[in-house]
C-alpha cells in the first residue's frame, strides 16, 4: 500500500495525531480505481512523488480514476485536498474536471494540468468529511493525468472568513455557514471552467476567484442564492462584483441587461419615503448599472405590501 503520512512543522510517528499541527496523507494512484483503458507513465522521483501515474490515453471515454477515502478521513473533520500530475511538456489537458464529494454535496473544479506539473495543486482547503475524489477524462487531444492526492486535515483551524458584513447584528445564517464550510470564501488559484467561468486574479497574486461570465435569468433573491450553492458556489459580493465587471473583458463578463444584480450582503430592514409611498422592508445592495460597472443600488428581498423582486444574478467561487 503506498500511503505516507507526515506532520507538517513537526515529526510524528505514522498513524499518531499532533494536536497543533495538520496531518497529512498522500494517496498514489495504485489506491484508486483505474479504468483498464488508462495507461501507465513514468515521472519525477522525490519523498512525496512516486514514480509512476497513469494517464487517459487521450480516450476521452468519460472514464474516471476514483479514490475512496472512507480509510483515510476521520468522521466531522475538515481537510485540504490537493492533486499531483506528472510532466515535463505541454500535452497536458488544459481543463481537467475533478470532483470531490463530502458533506456538502460535490465540488466540481477545473484544473490545468500543463501548470503546477510535479508538484501538489489545491482543489479545495475546507471539504468536510470528504468521501471520494475523482478525475475524470476530458473532450481534449492531449493527455489527462492521474499521480497522487494529499489530505491535509486542519487540526484546530477557525472556519475561513465570511462576508465582510456577517456580524451577529446582520443575522448570519445556514446558508452562510456552508458556504464557509466548503471554502467559499477563500481565493484560490486559476481552476476556472473556461467555457463558462473568468478568473479574477486580487493583486495579481495569482489567487481569486472565479465568477460566471453571464447572468442567469432572474429569481428573487433567496432562490437566487440557494440555485448558486446547488452548484457549490455564491452570489457575488457587491465589490466582487463590481471588480470583475471592470477588470474583465466585456467578452468574459458580459451585461445582458441594464438592470443591477443580485449580491449576496445579508438583507437589512429598510425605510424610506418618496412622495406618498413608503418603501418598507428588507432589501440587499445590487450591483452594476445601465451602462457601467461601478453604480451600486438596493434590491427588496420584499416589501410590506408583499411585493418580491427578481433579479438576474451569477454565481461565484
Amino acid at each position: 500500500m503506498r500511503t505516507l503520512s507526515f506532520v507538517l512543522f513537526g515529526i510524528v510517528h505514522l498513524g499518531v495525531l499532533a494536536s497543533a499541527a495538520a496531518q497529512s496523507q498522500i494517496l498514489d494512484e495504485e489506491l484508486a480505481t483505474v479504468p483498464s483503458s488508462w495507461g501507465v507513465g513514468q515521472g519525477f522521483v522525490s519523498v512525496a512523488q512516486y514514480n509512476d501515474y497513469v494517464h487517459d490515453n487521450v480516450a476521452h471515454d468519460g472514464s474516471f480514476v476514483e479514490w475512496d477515502l472512507a480509510a483515510y478521513v476521520e468522521s466531522s473533520s475538515t481537510y485540504e485536498i490537493s492533486a499531483k500530475w506528472n510532466g515535463s511538456g505541454s500535452n497536458r489537458a488544459s481543463s481537467v474536471e475533478y470532483q470531490i464529494d463530502h458533506s456538502g454535496g460535490t465540488t466540481t473544479v477545473y484544473m490545468d494540468q500543463n501548470i503546477g506539473m510535479n508538484a501538489f495543486n489545491q482543489l479545495g482547503t475546507s471539504f468536510t468529511n470528504p468521501t471520494k475524489v475523482r478525475v475524470y477524462t476530458t473532450a481534449s487531444d492531449t493527455y489527462v493525468i492521474a499521480d497522487a492526492i494529499r489530505l491535509v486535515k486542519v487540526e484546530g483551524s477557525t472556519l475561513a472568513p465570511g462576508p465582510v458584513n456577517a456580524g451577529p447584528a446582520l443575522g448570519t445564517d445556514s446558508f452562510v455557514t456552508l458556504q464557509t464550510e466548503l471554502g467559499l470564501y477563500v481565493p484560490h488559484i486559476d481552476n476556472c471552467d473556461s467555457g463558462t467561468e473568468s478568473f479574477v486574479d486580487i493583486a495579481e497574486t495569482g489567487r481569486g476567484y472565479c465568477i460566471e461570465k453571464t447572468a442567469r435569468s432572474a429569481a428573487s433573491w433567496d432562490d437566487a442564492r440557494n440555485d448558486c450553492l446547488k452548484d457549490a458556489k455564491r452570489l457575488p459580493e457587491a465589490v466582487e462584483w463590481k471588480f470583475a465587471c471592470k477588470s474583465l473583458n466585456p467578452a468574459d463578463f458580459t451585461k445582458s441587461s441594464s438592470a443591477p444584480e443580485w449580491s449576496s450582503n445579508f438583507y437589512a430592514p429598510f425605510n424610506a419615503q418618496s412622495g406618498s409611498s413608503t418603501f418598507d422592508g428588507v432589501w440587499v445592495t445590487t450591483a452594476g448599472g445601465p451602462s457601467d460597472c461601478i453604480r451600486l443600488s438596493y434590491g427588496a428581498v420584499s416589501l410590506n405590501t408583499g411585493v418580491e423582486q427578481s433579479r438576474e444574478y451569477r454565481c461565484l467561487r
